[in-house]
């Protein structure tokens, strides 16, 4: 994460996975560095990739010319969490000091390191797997959220369920919280972070930490042996693969719900995808800057608030298709309901007791339009709370009086319940309808 100022510098901090800290806990003496080592590299790498990609400052008037500058930083690594549980994370300090190509000092723009923030930590933990990998040969999991979607982060094969809760007791705190106030929303999450964080202590030497949480993992009876394995690479056309795989998946996700993407998502995207794959990240992104460049699936769409954005191929046809189901919707002939049915519908009183009440002026016209207006296809819009739902109530009130069929659909099953419940129209998701259309 990194929080944004405006020009003063920033903090990131780079937390690694919980399998990282528990299996770094019960390494003895100096053989730790196997796991710290690893984890300073792939932070100082991040580090690289931000300066390369992210780090300016301002010239010019209002700031208007950006210059690219080197960065200062000072990384802070710690070991445990407040509760003293393992919990690797390096802190670092990105100081309001950058220097640029003719070594002049000045301060920079922090703005894009914010925004870089998911990126910047999907690039950490992709290369921090890789190292582990290529270093101790681990073997890397990607967990699966209850719906089957992989998440982005990474798990450690030999590490049980059972040690992972043991060394966890800040994370259970939260959990418990959020049972508690019946919360599990990512904002509830925070709120739970927060209102559980525990007033920091004097920590004990790293040394006794250590020891303490060995005599823990033995009584357990964790043994590594379950998790380290005989380290291996791949070969070129492994490696191109991999990278395939990984965009695949990527442009998928990424095209799921929204119909354009710039390169900052797809390569987050597309490193959250290559988790455990054996690339490093810079390949990764470094692969992404020459697809975007060369290849046909891409479609470069221009910028949109300073940002270049892109489709694919595939998006974009089905878009056109869209487009001309519109117009020919539009110019398709529609038997508009009687007035005097209309007019009934959107004025009669609705509700009972207290909760009674009549459509407004607005809501009576949109009522018309959906019931009278030309064309196959109507487009209403409105904000919250401005009475959609008792407006749509009206209109198929309306449009069954003349043996219409109305049904309602909607994109999450919460919102179909919701359309149901509130209007009495039958409506059910996106995708059942398109099952029951073409099954």
């Amino acid at each position: 994460r990194a929080r944004d100022t405006r020009e003063r510098g920033g903090v990131f901090a780079f937390s690694a996975p919980r399998w990282v800290a528990v299996v770094g806990a019960q390494i003895e003496g100096k053989k730790q560095k196997a796991i710290q080592l690893p984890n300073a590299q792939a932070v100082t790498a991040t580090i690289g990739f931000i300066e390369r990609r992210f780090s300016y400052s301002r010239l010019g008037k209002r700031g208007a010319d950006q210059v690219r500058v080197k960065l200062i930083v000072a990384a802070f690594e710690h070991s445990c969490s407040r509760a003293l549980d393992p919990q690797l994370h390096t802190h670092c300090l990105v100081m309001n000091l950058g220097i640029d190509s003719e070594g002049v000092a000045r301060s920079i723009l922090s703005k894009p390191f914010y925004e870089a923030k998911m990126l910047a930590g999907a690039f950490y933990r992709m290369e921090l797997a890789r190292l582990l990998q290529s270093t101790l040969g681990v073997e890397i999991k990607r967990p699966l959220d209850p719906d089957g979607r992989p998440q982005p982060w990474f798990e450690i094969k030999g590490v049980s369920k059972s040690i992972l809760s043991h060394f966890s007791k800040r994370r259970a705190a939260i959990e418990a919280e959020l049972g508690a106030r019946g919360m599990e929303s990512a904002s509830a999450a925070a709120f739970a972070t927060l209102s559980t964080r525990q007033t920091k202590t004097i920590v004990p030497p790293r040394g006794e930490l250590h020891k303490r949480w060995r005599s823990e993992g033995q009584e357990l009876g964790f043994s590594l042996d379950d998790v380290f394995s005989k380290p291996h690479t791949l070969t070129a056309e492994a490696r191109q693969k991999q990278f395939r795989i990984a965009l695949e998946e990527a442009v998928a996700t990424l095209t799921f719900g929204e119909n354009s993407f710039g390169k900052e998502e797809l390569t987050r995207c597309t490193l959250e995808a290559g988790l455990g794959c054996g690339l490093t990240a810079d390949e990764v992104a470094a692969g992404i800057e020459r697809e975007l460049a060369g290849n046909a699936m891409f479609v470069p769409l221009g910028t949109r608030n300073g940002k270049s954005l892109w489709t694919t191929t595939e998006v974009l046809a089905v878009e056109q298709e869209f487009l001309q189901s519109i117009d020919a919707l539009a110019k398709r002939s529609f038997q508009p309901v009687a007035s005097s049915l209309v007019e009934a519908a959107a004025t009669r009183a609705r509700g009972e007791g207290p909760r009674t009440y009549q459509l407004d002026e607005e809501q009576q016209e949109a009522v018309k339009y959906i019931t009278q207006g030309r064309g196959a296809i109507k487009v209403v819009s409105g904000f919250a709370g401005t009475g959609k739902t008792d407006m749509l109530s009206a209109a198929k009130e309306a449009l069954e009086k003349v043996e219409y069929r109305v049904v309602g659909t909607a994109l999450a099953g919460v919102a179909a319940r919701s359309l149901q419940e509130k209007t009495g129209i039958e409506s059910a998701t996106v995708k059942l309808r398109e099952l029951q259309l073409y099954p």
